[in-house]
This record gives C-alpha cells, structure tokens and sequence, in this order.
C-alpha cells in the first residue's frame, strides 16, 4: 500500500463508500491502484454486509417465534428513495443525538433497577453517628456485637441488607418495651 499514491488510495477509498451505499463500481471506472485499493475494501465491505442481513433475518425469527403471526412489521434497510435520506448506515445528526441520549439514560438505568450495592457491615462509629442522629438511646457495640455474632443475619437467616433499618428495628422495640428489659430481649 505505501506504493500507492494518497490521490489513489483517496480515489478507491470513495469508491468503497460509494459501493457500502450500493452503487456498482465497474472495474474501468477506477486507476489501477485506485481499483486495488478498492478490492482490498470491498471483501470487509461484503462481509459486514452478509452479517448485517443474518441479523436482520435472525432477528424476523426471533420475532415471528415471540410474536407468532402477529409479529409487528420490521422495517426494510432498503436503499432510501429521497434524496434528502441517508444513505444505508449513515444517520441524520438529529437521530445520532437520539440514539446517544437513549444511551446515555440506558447507562443510567433508566431502563432498569439501579443494582443493589453488596452489604457491608458498618463501624461503630458509623451506628454511633446514626444512633445520636436519631437520639434513640441504642448501644452501638452492642449492636454492632449481636449482629457481628449471626455473620449478619436476620432472624429469618436472611443477609442483612440495611443496618439502619435494623437499628430504627431496634428503636421501634425499645419503644415498645418502655424501657423493660435489655436489647436481648426483644430476639427471644
């Protein structure tokens, strides 16, 4: 290829694109080392082109075995008619920008769950905090002790997913109790 001048290699790399947007390219209508250029491009160009039909094609059975008989219509990739359309594989800079934004909020999760952050159980002075916080009179080590015993668990032996849920828990039983009897207690 270094043989081959830049005004070439320009020449056949068009003609490459000319022929991804279906046009024929006779072999006479390029130089030499334009046309070989060229037929270096065009095995990617037919390749790229066969796995996009297999898609296509794959994807109209998906449908048709999801949807049966009353698959919705899938939309040909035709050649456009208008002049004013874009070619195969190009996209106007309106419909880019659209397909980065879905993007971008499908990175966001728009689309689905935000995923649950594995547990990790807290310091005393995490539960310190939050106890004088909320000012409910809890022993932080001793919670921190009772959980750090049961690997974590609940009762149920369910993992742990929100210690401070656990701790409004404890809260809402010390209330209950009025003050009788020990965080203990309440598990028994």
């Amino acid at each position: 290829m270094e043989s081959v001048s830049d005004r070439a290699a320009g020449a056949g790399l068009k003609a490459a694109f000319r022929y991804f947007d279906g046009e024929d390219i006779p072999a006479g209508s390029l130089t030499a080392q334009a046309f070989t250029v060229f037929c270096v491009i065009r095995p990617y160009i037919d390749e790229a082109k066969r796995d996009f039909e297999k898609s296509v094609e794959s994807g109209k059975k998906g449908a048709e075995n999801r949807w049966g008989n009353n698959s919705p219509p899938i939309p040909s990739h035709s050649p456009p008619i208008a002049n004013d359309s874009p070619p195969i594989g190009c996209l106007r800079e309106a419909e880019a920008e659209a397909d980065i934004s879905i993007l971008t909020d499908r990175e966001g999760g728009a689309d689905k769950p935000p995923k649950r952050h594995l547990f990790a159980p807290p310091d005393v002075s995490e539960v310190e905090a939050y106890c004088s916080e909320r000012k409910n009179g809890i022993d932080p080590a001793a919670f921190i002790d009772y959980y750090a015993a049961r690997g974590w668990k609940l009762n149920g032996g369910q993992t742990m997913k929100d210690w401070k849920a656990a701790v409004r828990t404890w809260e809402r039983r010390n209330k209950a109790e009025k003050g009788g009897g020990g965080e203990d207690d309440y598990w028994k």
